[in-house]
């Protein structure tokens, strides 16, 4: 995403590496990617302000957070999204 902080786009990076590898069903492969998630992560929430007030970028952010997770999962927007939250 341009203009995104450097830990965004680091994440996203380690992301879709795991992603591409479960697609080709490079087990080992996927299971050594995600095993370097750990930097990228705390970066990330060291680093980048999640709930920003920018819709859009508010939004993308979340996504790569569980449950509604990052791409491999599958699983729908959460239900708990910043516009679903339980009253």
């Amino acid at each position: 995403m341009p203009g995104a902080p450097a830990e965004e786009t680091a994440l996203i990076a380690a992301l879709e590496a795991v992603t591409t590898d479960l697609a080709a069903e490079q087990f080992g492969k996927a299971m050594a990617a995600l095993s370097t998630l750990r930097a990228p992560v705390d970066a990330f929430f060291d680093r980048v302000l999640v709930n920003a007030d920018d819709a859009a970028v508010r939004e993308n952010r979340l996504r790569l957070l569980p449950p509604s997770g990052p791409p491999w999962t599958g699983s729908p927007t959460s239900p708990r999204s910043p516009d679903k939250r339980p009253r």
